[in-house]
């Protein structure tokens, strides 16, 4: 039986929109992010994650070229820097 694997790839831009629009066109962002979309209100979309524990607690075991975030190991200890405290700053 052949085996299948499939990979998802997550690329971090900070507020880098230059590196950002190599990825996903302007054309099909919003303003906030240096797009041509106009002022958008995602906080339909911030609810949903806020409300959605497993999925922060899934995205911040993540890791970065085999490493794993020591900011996020425990979210307890260092609140500040959780997935969910990064929606809030952003106030997606």
């Amino acid at each position: 039986m052949k085996r299948t694997h499939c990979f998802l790839q997550i690329h971090l831009h900070g507020d880098d929109f230059k590196c950002l629009h190599e990825h996903i066109p302007p054309e099909a962002l919003p303003e906030k992010l240096d797009g041509h979309l106009g002022q958008k209100d995602f906080q339909d979309f911030r609810t949903m994650m806020m409300q959605n524990t497993p999925l922060i607690e899934r995205i911040n075991t993540y890791t970065f070229k085999g490493v794993q975030s020591k900011q996020t190991c425990n979210p307890q200890e260092n609140d500040n820097v959780t997935t969910r405290n990064l929606f809030r700053l952003l106030d997606v």
